[in-house]
C-alpha cells in the first residue's frame, strides 16, 4: 500500500507540472500578460500606468482551460493629444483634447487560453471613455496650429487683414471697371475665330458697343455688328451687361438675335460675351472661340 501511495503522489506531482490548473496560473494570464496584450492595441502616446485583476471566470475545462478576466486599468497620456479640425493658412488646425500626464481609467475584459508554456490573451472589450485625437508626434514634422493658442489668434488676425485687403481691392476693381466700360467702344481690328480673322466672301466683321452707365452692377446698351470695311453696313440690337463680382470682366447678353446676312454671322439671342477693361470681348460657341478686340472712343 505504501508503494501504491507513493506512485499516486508521484503521478499527481507530474500532473501538476504539466497542467497549468495545478499552478499559480490556474486563473489564466497574469496582470503582466494582460498589460502587454493591451499595450499592443493602444495608440502611440499612451502608456499603461497600472493594471489590477478584479475577477476571473473559468469558461473551459482542466483539459481545455479558458478564462475571462476583468481588470481595472489606468492609462496615462505620455504626450499631448490633439483632434484634427481641418486646416488654417495651409497648416493643420487641431484642438487639444488631453495634456501629457492626464490619465483615464476603466476596465478591460480579456480572454486567455494556453499557448505552449504561456498564455494567449485576447482583448474582448474595453470599458472606459474613448481616447480622442492622437498624439502630437503622430502629426509628423509639419507644424500645426493649436486652436486658442497665441499663434492661432495671430494667424486668424493675419488672415482677416488679408481678406479685408482683398475685399477692398475687389471693390476698387469693380468700381474701376464700371467707370471704364461706360461709353462707346468700336473694333480696333476684325473679329477672329479660333485665333484667325473670320471672313465670309472677303468680308470681315466688326462690333460697336454703346454702354450706358451701370445701375449698381448692371447696365444696358446697344451692340452693332457691321462689315469691318463698310461700317455703315450694320445692324443693331439691345444688350444688357453685368459686372462680375471679381471686377475682372462684365458679361454682355444680347437681348435679341442679331444676324448679318452678308457676314453670315449670328450672335444669337441670349448669347453671352465677356468684356474686360482692355476691350477684349470674347465668347465660346461649341468648340469655337470668338474674339472682338475693341477700343474706347
Amino acid at each position: 500500500m505504501k508503494i501504491l501511495s507513493r506512485v499516486v503522489t508521484a503521478l499527481a506531482a507530474i500532473g501538476c507540472l504539466s497542467l497549468s490548473s495545478c499552478s499559480s496560473g490556474t486563473e489564466g494570464a497574469s496582470e503582466e500578460k494582460i498589460s502587454n496584450a493591451l499595450a499592443v492595441e493602444m495608440d502611440p502616446g499612451l502608456e499603461i500606468d497600472d493594471i489590477e485583476i478584479k475577477a476571473t471566470d473559468s469558461l473551459g475545462t482542466d483539459v481545455n482551460p479558458r478564462f475571462r478576466t476583468r481588470s481595472k486599468v489606468s492609462i496615462t497620456y505620455a504626450e499631448d493629444f490633439y483632434r484634427a479640425n481641418g486646416k488654417l493658412d495651409g497648416k493643420p488646425l487641431v484642438t487639444q483634447v488631453a495634456k501629457a500626464g492626464d490619465t483615464v481609467s476603466g476596465d478591460v475584459i480579456t480572454l486567455s487560453t494556453p499557448q505552449g508554456d504561456d498564455w494567449r490573451v485576447e482583448i474582448e472589450r474595453l470599458e472606459f471613455p474613448p481616447i480622442q485625437g492622437q498624439a502630437a508626434s503622430q502629426f509628423g514634422n509639419s507644424p500645426f496650429l493649436v486652436e486658442g493658442s497665441d499663434e492661432y489668434h495671430a494667424t486668424v488676425e493675419k488672415l482677416a487683414e488679408a481678406d479685408a485687403k482683398a475685399e477692398a481691392e475687389r471693390v476698387r476693381k469693380v468700381a474701376d471697371l464700371k467707370a471704364r466700360l461706360s461709353g462707346a467702344w468700336v473694333s480696333s481690328q476684325p473679329v477672329t475665330k479660333n485665333g484667325a480673322v473670320y471672313e465670309h466672301r472677303g468680308l470681315q466683321t466688326g462690333y460697336r458697343l454703346k454702354l450706358d452707365p451701370a445701375d449698381g452692377e448692371v447696365g444696358t446698351g446697344t451692340a452693332t455688328m457691321y462689315v469691318y470695311s463698310r461700317p455703315d453696313d450694320d445692324m443693331t440690337t439691345d444688350i444688357g451687361y453685368a459686372i462680375d463680382e471679381s471686377g475682372d470682366f462684365a458679361t454682355i447678353t444680347f437681348n435679341r438675335g442679331a444676324y448679318h446676312r452678308q457676314l453670315r454671322t449670328d450672335v444669337g439671342r441670349g448669347r453671352k460675351w465677356q468684356l474686360n477693361a482692355d476691350g477684349q470681348m470674347t465668347t465660346s460657341f461649341g468648340r469655337d472661340v470668338w474674339l472682338a478686340q475693341l477700343k474706347k472712343q
